[in-house]
């Protein structure tokens, strides 16, 4: 029940900071800037070539 508490409140903040930040850049800029994060996570963490070659 505490990493699921945890996620939670996780995704809470994330959810408030991201309108938050709506108010002071465009929210393409900040729709970008947010799933830049899991992307680079994904890339870092590829095992095999194949993952990322384009």
């Amino acid at each position: 029940m505490g990493s699921l508490m945890l996620y939670g409140i996780v995704l809470v903040f994330m959810n408030l900071l991201i309108y938050c930040a709506f108010a002071y850049i465009p929210v393409s800029i900040a729709i970008s800037i947010e799933v830049m994060g899991p992307l680079v996570a994904a890339l870092l963490t590829s095992r095999q070539k194949a993952d990322i070659d384009i």
